[in-house]
């Protein structure tokens, strides 16, 4: 994919100045985000930050388990775990080739490299730290991969950027990674007021929430249904998923749907199921509990367009519903820890791909998103990209970053024993109240 997106104002006029490298008129960079269902690696221009290209792929490491914890699990396994990291590194290999070919860059005009990801998808691309994620003590200690990057990874870059500075941005620890932390660089969480939210859904959702002082974050597991895994019509978001459903006006059928790029529907993609569970509910298909109309079985599929064969099961239901769940109670577990209400958040930052393409209003209704106004909601894409392109850019943004480490406070749920109760309260299919 090469995307250029349109970065909203108040980040192009901010003053992140391109002062980090000695650099030269053309001079690019190269910024990687390591995800559990997702890998994004964009090449820019390092004087006044307009990206190139920007490409996507899916994690290869997926055949060893969709989730995190499979994979971390079966890194126990020297061979699976070197496994793991090749196939990765294979991935990203082939990416930044056919990237700086597209890119028309020269090898030598990449002055700068760096790397954000999910502190598991490091651990397993660096090969170390896996077990430490199997005991949730280790969970808040802090995580250090700059050595451990020395091998692997760092002489392919090398290969392709070999005058470059590489640097392996640390993550905050066990499950809050160091894209959420470029995330709340791109999006200037010091200078905003008190009550914005950051939310980067994925596999491994991350939340930041700032006070004013303090940004408080968290990890909930989602699992990869946002990003149109693990469901029965489920896609990624590549050309032709299902992303956008509205009612139908003809008597044919009860959706129209649009695809990516206007191709054939052949799979819905995360945000096109949240608009599809707001129009079961809204035609009262659906009730709150996530009950269908007519109880079917679990794996009955539920016809919601004939030609192609487009469905869902009670079972796709229920995975969105937990998912959506986890979510919610991250988010109220983050407001009770920085003792604020729900009307004190003014501002939302929704990150990730599925937030990309995310229905404002579907997700409000669900209860996915609080209630704010629209004006105050802002959809992202991948934020910790362009953080991490700020970070290697300017010398700002790098003190920013270290603000932001001293200023977070992680909220642990696996030793929160109300979080189990939120959870449950939270799989209503209701707006967030």
């Amino acid at each position: 994919m090469d995307n250029r997106e349109e970065y909203p104002k108040h980040r192009e006029d901010a003053d992140f100045s391109p002062d980090r490298y000695r650099l030269g008129q053309e001079d690019c960079g190269v910024a990687l985000d390591i995800g559990a269902t997702n890998v994004g690696l964009s090449i820019f221009r390092m004087r006044d930050g307009q990206r190139l290209v920007e490409r996507q792929f899916s994690n290869p490491q997926q055949e060893h388990g969709a989730d995190m914890i499979a994979r971390l699990v079966k890194a126990s396994n020297p061979v699976v775990a070197a496994d793991l990291q090749g196939k990765l590194i294979e991935g990203i290999e082939q990416c930044l080739q056919e990237a700086l070919q597209a890119s028309g860059i020269g090898r030598t005009e990449i002055a700068g490299v760096g790397v954000v990801g999910n502190t598991a998808m490091l651990a397993l691309l660096y090969n170390t730290g896996q077990r430490r994620f199997l005991d949730p003590d280790s969970w808040q200690e802090p995580w250090a991969f700059q050595a451990a990057g020395k091998t692997g990874l760092v002489t392919v870059l090398r290969q392709f950027c070999p005058v470059a500075g590489i640097e392996i941005i640390e993550p905050l620890m066990g499950f809050t990674g160091s894209g959420l932390l470029a995330g709340m660089v791109a999006a200037r969480m010091p200078e905003q007021a008190p009550g914005t939210l950051l939310i980067d859904f994925g596999a491994n959702t991350e939340i930041a929430l700032w006070d004013g002082t303090t940004a408080w974050v968290t990890s909930v597991a989602g699992g990869p249904a946002f990003e149109g895994y693990g469901l029965s019509c489920g896609s990624a978001p590549l050309p032709g998923a299902i992303f956008r459903a509205r009612r139908s006006e003809s008597s044919q059928g009860l959706f129209e749907f649009e695809t990516l790029e206007g191709k054939s529907p052949m799979g819905i993609c995360g945000s096109g199921y949240v608009d599809i569970l707001r129009l079961l509910l809204e035609s009262n298909r659906l009730d709150n509990l996530g009950r269908l109309q007519g109880e079917p079985a679990a794996d009955e599929k539920i016809e919601l367009q004939a030609e192609p064969f487009i469905w869902i099961t009670k079972q796709d239901i229920d995975t969105l519903q937990r998912a959506k769940a986890a979510v919610e109670a991250g988010l109220r577990n983050l407001l009770h820890q920085a003792e604020m209400w729900l009307p004190d958040i003014r501002r939302i930052y929704v990150a990730g791909h599925f937030g990309r393409l995310l229905d404002v209003a579907s997700a409000q209704k669900i209860g996915l998103l609080p209630g704010v106004d629209a004006a105050g909601i802002e959809l992202c894409g991948n934020i910790a990209l362009k953080g991490c392109e700020d970070i290697l850019r300017s010398r700002r943004a790098g003190e920013m970053l270290d603000q932001l480490r001293q200023a977070v406070k992680y909220g642990n749920l696996a030793f929160d024993t109300a979080v189990e109760t939120d959870f449950f309260a939270s799989v209503y299919l209701r707006p967030f109240e």
